[in-house]
């Protein structure tokens, strides 16, 4: 939601009008034809930057500007990123270099902002310095969520009126669909990265991504989390028995029965192979345990689909769990200790479930020893 303004920025905001009436379309004939354009024109480009100069152009048809600038916002920096500027040549104003006032009005109030020569002293320096009598600054809304900004600089020979401020409200309007499509495809983009194809859980590398996240946030909230490490016993010989097509079937119904047993909060991957593995947020080594008995002793009454035969080839589960900050305070101790419960697990006759603090107890130098020679 945008924040309510001050007086003096609310007195910049472009108002809408009631309709667009039968009159102003015969007056703007040429820049209704514009606007008419804006699907076909941007909805042929694939690439980004071309896009964004198109509208540029369809920009300057609309409203003849000394200058314009696209702002977009970068996910990954958090910030909006200048991506195309027109007019300023090598010669970029250092006011804009450290910060466009306007535009971080647009980006605070989510408001199409029209501003004209004399609105008052504070305008006065940003005026001169760009050399402009006149700024026309549009937020561009994906899902009300702002997306970017185009700004445009007004013409010495031809200022801007409100109604210039309207039609370029309207492409900016007209051009949404663009970067919902471009958002999409990013999402899409995104979701693949950090999915295994098979089963549909996280892959590794997400995995990886959120420990990290987890260990900040218990660092603030104080509460310990679980991380546990799981491989399927027998998986192999199942594999070999009912070949790969059924063994891919048995991982998806596993990750299905993992998805199932688990929290919304909590995060469950497919590791590598056969392995898997899950974080618990806010559970304490009493809570992994439980779930992790719940996690195996669903997995070693569950039927599986390819199985010919009750009694042939039973899979069942191996667990190893550590818990921050107990076991460990880094991701990659939290990890292997993990695994070094799940290694004992395997070792102790298979569907076990095995919590690092257990492994305590044995001389320091073997438990060295078996921590370098995990799997």
């Amino acid at each position: 939601m945008s924040r309510k303004p001050p007086p003096k920025v609310d007195t910049y905001f472009v108002k809408k009008p009631p309709e667009f009436t039968k009159g102003m379309a015969q007056q703007h004939y040429h820049a209704m034809n514009v606007l008419l354009r804006v699907p076909r024109i941007t909805g042929n480009h694939a690439d980004m930057e071309i896009s964004l100069t198109t509208l540029m152009d369809l920009a300057a048809e609309i409203a003849p500007y000394d200058w314009g600038l696209f702002y977009l916002w970068d996910d990954h920096k958090n910030a909006l990123q200048l991506r195309v500027s027109r007019g300023f040549g090598k010669s970029f104003p250092p006011l804009l270099e450290k910060g466009n006032l306007i535009a971080r009005w647009t980006f605070q109030y989510s408001k199409p902002i029209f501003i004209r020569e004399n609105a008052g002293k504070e305008m006065e320096r940003y005026f001169s310095l760009l050399k402009t009598d006149s700024v026309i600054s549009i937020p561009i809304l994906v899902n009300n969520r702002l997306t970017g900004i185009l700004q445009l600089g007004g013409c010495r020979q031809r200022r801007f009126a409100e109604e210039d401020a309207l039609l370029v409200w309207m492409l900016a309007m007209q051009s949404e669909a663009l970067f919902h499509n471009s958002q999409t495809e990013r999402e899409f983009l995104r979701r693949m990265a950090m999915t295994d194809g098979l089963t549909g859980l996280f892959n590794r590398r997400y995995f990886d991504e959120q420990v990290d996240r987890e260990i900040q946030r218990s660092y603030r909230t104080g509460k310990p989390f679980v991380l546990m490490m799981m491989d399927v016993d027998f998986f192999k010989k199942y594999n070999d028995r009912y070949r790969h097509l059924k063994g891919d079937q048995a991982l998806r119904e596993i990750a299905m029965i993992l998805k199932t047993r688990l929290r919304q909060i909590d995060t469950v991957s497919r590791f590598g192979g056969e392995e898997f593995s899950v974080l618990l947020p806010e559970t304490d080594e009493a809570g992994g345990l439980a779930v992790a008995k719940h996690i195996s002793c669903s997995v070693k009454n569950h039927s599986f689909a390819g199985k010919e035969k009750k009694r042939d080839v039973r899979m069942t589960m191996s667990i190893g769990c550590s818990i921050f900050p107990i076991d460990g305070k880094e991701k990659e101790e939290l990890i292997h200790r993990a695994d070094l419960a799940l290694y004992h697990a395997k070792e102790s006759g298979r569907d076990q479930v095995v919590l690092f603090s257990q492994l305590k107890g044995k001389p320091h130098d073997q438990q060295l020893k078996e921590e370098q020679n995990v799997f």
